[in-house]
């Protein structure tokens, strides 16, 4: 196992090939841009998550070129992956930030972020939340009840500031996606139906300590369909010209984030956005537009490697035992998600189908079914496309220490979060009501 001291700066690998960008195949290699995944896991161990900083800019890239239109700000949402050195490469890109807690904001300023260029969004803001995002001068509050905006307005009025808000709205568009994964329906945590939406804008442009911005909305995660974006902007869009009858002045519109990445090929997003881009350019000409994408800038820039323990045929089912588990990588088990599992190094050894099991005392630690491979014990695997939520949703659970991650950069490697050891475990516990 690589040891935490053992690197503590920039590496290079003794093999160089012709330049590469993001993930592909050299021969028999998997590489990462311009190394070896074989050598970067011999480097750091497993498990470990490695991510590409070509790809990251790549996907953000991508991403301001389907909407040449409406030319949207982009606030990344920091829930999907909150390494500071991934915050920092998209800082320096030009993004703002989308968090949702007191502690993404420290690393969004710890990464060298601006809080006014931040959003904070989140049901259950507590006090401290709100007092420690006024004092770094957050850029605007997604407020999603009457109540928080109440809360909003009288710590800002006791800390003698103006809160910037803008209302979250549930427009009741069905995203059409996971269960889980759906947050645009009357039946969600999230956001106030447009009615209530309006009378708090009415609310808020009267009051001393509050500035109202505009509106919020955000239907989900992995949809698919261009016309569910195009069915909330035309609710939004309803909602505003309502708030400037009433006098209300809408300063942006955030329309959230959420778009598809395909698993399956790798690929990020997987729709074509242009008419989305059409409607939100006609129907918001005047009003700036705001997106949080989260997902589909890291999913497909980071890789989780991990090693073969054991090989374990039972019943009419085969097993590749690895070293990592649902507590490294949980998306498999929450959202049925399936990830392409692959040879870092290809080998003649006769394939196997069956599935990638992780080490965790639970049936569902299941990483990959009917996967074909090549591999027996000692070979390195790579889950594909988990840069986002992948170790943004590391634990403890079973007592093991988390992965490290690295960032790679051409031919240059850099440990970004250090290995956990197992007396990290229990740092911060002590034994209680001992004689």
């Amino acid at each position: 196992m690589w040891q935490n001291g053992a690197v503590t700066a920039t590496e290079r690998s003794p093999i160089h090939y012709a330049t590469m960008s993001g993930f592909s195949r050299h021969d028999e290699h998997l590489f990462v841009e311009n190394l070896p995944l074989v050598e970067v896991a011999k480097r750091f161990g497993t498990p470990c998550y490695v991510y590409s900083k070509q790809v990251l800019l790549d996907n953000l890239a991508q991403l301001k070129a389907a909407f040449p239109k409406s030319t949207p700000r982009f606030f990344y949402a920091v829930k999907a992956n909150s390494n500071l050195a991934i915050i920092r490469v998209l800082c320096d890109a030009g993004c703002g930030f989308d968090i949702v807690s007191a502690g993404e904001l420290a690393r969004v300023l710890a990464a060298g972020g601006d809080a006014s260029k931040t959003v904070f969004s989140g049901v259950g803001k507590s006090a401290d939340d709100i007092k420690a995002a006024l004092q770094a001068g957050i850029g605007c509050f997604n407020v999603e009840s009457a109540q928080e905006m109440t809360r909003i307005e009288s710590i800002a009025e006791a800390d003698q500031k103006m809160a910037p808000i803008a209302v979250r709205v549930t427009p009741d568009v069905d995203g059409d996606t996971h269960r889980f994964l759906t947050t645009g329906v009357k039946e969600s945590k999230f956001g106030v139906p447009p009615a209530t939406a309006l009378a708090m804008a009415q609310q808020a442009a009267s009051s001393a300590h509050i500035n109202f911005l505009g509106f919020a909305c955000h239907l989900g995660s992995q949809i698919c369909r261009e016309a569910v974006y195009i069915s909330a902007a035309q609710a939004m869009v309803e909602l505003v010209k309502q708030a400037r009858i009433a006098g209300i002045t809408v300063q942006h519109m955030d329309m959230g984030g959420g778009f598809a990445v395909d698993y399956d090929n790798g690929s990020t997003l997987d729709i074509s956005l242009a008419a989305y881009d059409a409607t939100l350019a006609d129907f918001f000409s005047d009003t700036p537009v705001w997106m949080e994408p989260g997902r589909s800038i890291t999913a497909t820039a980071g890789v989780l490697l991990t090693t073969v323990e054991y090989m374990k045929p039972a019943g009419d089912k085969y097993f590749w035992l690895v070293d990592a588990g649902m507590n490294d990588f949980l998306r498999p088990m929450l959202y049925d998600a399936m990830h392409r599992i692959e040879m870092v190094k290809n080998t003649t050894t006769p394939p196997l189908t069956g599935d990638v099991a992780g080490p965790i005392c639970e049936s569902a630690d299941i990483l990959g079914r009917n996967c074909t491979l090549t591999a027996v014990t000692g070979d390195v695997l790579a889950v594909r496309d988990v840069g986002a939520y992948g170790a943004a949703m590391m634990s403890n659970y079973n007592s093991h220490p988390r992965p490290c991650e690295v960032l790679v950069s051409g031919d240059k490697v850099e440990l970004v979060r250090k290995r956990e050891l197992i007396n990290d475990l229990f740092r911060d516990e002590c034994i209680a009501f001992v004689d």
